[in-house]
């Protein structure tokens, strides 16, 4: 019993911690300021370092929200501190999920007989099986 009682404390740490770090987040990008939910300086240097390739110097710059112009950047490395400021507008609608759910459901599968290629069997007359998702085989 005592082992069960130390198992639900530990959680309900977990899910206080959690919900803290969640806050802290949710109160950093809605000021704009996205970076400041990260509270470790140094593990958040190292992260603009990685996703911009400047060196520390640079990267902390752009964590004191600086102007990556101001200090040169240009390219992929202006991009990705301007990205990690939460300075673009670039963000993809929730409906790309929904679009790209639609997308991947199958509508059939052409699997060419006795070649490895469909077109090459198609243009030879060869036989093309088509297989729909909870359908028997069919050909056409």
């Amino acid at each position: 019993m005592e082992a069960s009682r130390s198992i639900a404390q530990a959680a309900s740490a977990r899910i206080r911690q959690a919900t803290e770090e969640r806050q802290r987040v949710l109160k950093a990008t809605a000021s704009g300021r996205p970076l400041d939910a990260e509270p470790n300086q140094a593990r958040k240097v190292r992260r603009i370092q990685a996703a911009t390739g400047v060196g520390s110097r640079e990267a902390e710059l752009i964590a004191g929200y600086e102007n990556p112009e101001d200090f040169g950047l240009a390219g992929d490395a202006k991009l990705g501190a301007e990205r990690l400021q939460g300075r673009t507008n670039d963000f993809v609608g929730v409906s790309f999920l929904e679009e790209a759910l639609a997308a991947s459901a199958s509508v059939g599968r052409v699997v060419p007989r006795q070649t490895a290629h469909p077109i090459m069997s198609k243009r030879r007359g060869g036989h093309i099986l088509v297989r729909r998702p909870g359908d028997v085989r069919r050909r056409s």
